[in-house]
């Protein structure tokens, strides 16, 4: 594993345990917050295209499975904001 994993994965572990405790509050939106950062971690330090496409891949996996764990609020408030409702 060369260096730039290395920074990646010692990155994952550092958001994803506050990620965990924020997610268990539940307050979701600041969850999704972290995990933009991570990515944007992940991007700057330079982790390969191949990479970062198995990570999506899995993360659009695991979507599905995560769904069901949210309370009704959250999956309405990111139905809405998927797919916003015009006011006539």
């Amino acid at each position: 594993m060369n260096l730039i994993n290395k920074r990646a994965l010692r990155s994952f572990f550092i958001v994803f345990v506050p990620f965990l405790m924020i997610l268990k509050q539940p307050d979701l939106g600041t969850a999704l917050i972290l995990i933009i950062i991570f990515i944007s971690i992940v991007f700057f330090i330079g982790v390969d295209w191949k990479s970062l496409i198995i990570a999506l891949a899995g993360v659009l996996i695991l979507i599905p499975i995560g769904w069901h764990f949210l309370k009704d609020y959250q999956k309405d408030r990111l139905i809405t904001f998927l797919i916003p409702k015009t006011i006539p």
